[in-house]
């Protein structure tokens, strides 16, 4: 079963943060919504960027990233 709309309220920290985008990821349909809580926690946020940067495919939707495409941790 593939997904439209996901949301993501997992682990804060990096790596399983990130997982749980990759997860999330394998099992969305085409032009799929993942919504991520607590993205403004320095872990979360580079986790949605290190996805971003990962699956050129996705992308970010709520001009987050805008502002910090270049920001490094």
């Amino acid at each position: 079963m593939k997904f439209n709309l996901l949301m993501v309220d997992g682990d804060h920290d990096h790596i399983p943060a990130l997982n749980d985008l990759i997860q999330c990821a394998k099992y969305s349909a085409a032009n799929a919504v993942i919504v991520v809580d607590d993205y403004n926690q320095l872990t979360v946020h580079w986790a949605v960027r290190d996805f971003l940067r990962l699956h050129p495919g996705w992308r970010e939707i709520g001009g987050v990233f805008e502002a910090d495409a270049h920001a490094e941790p």
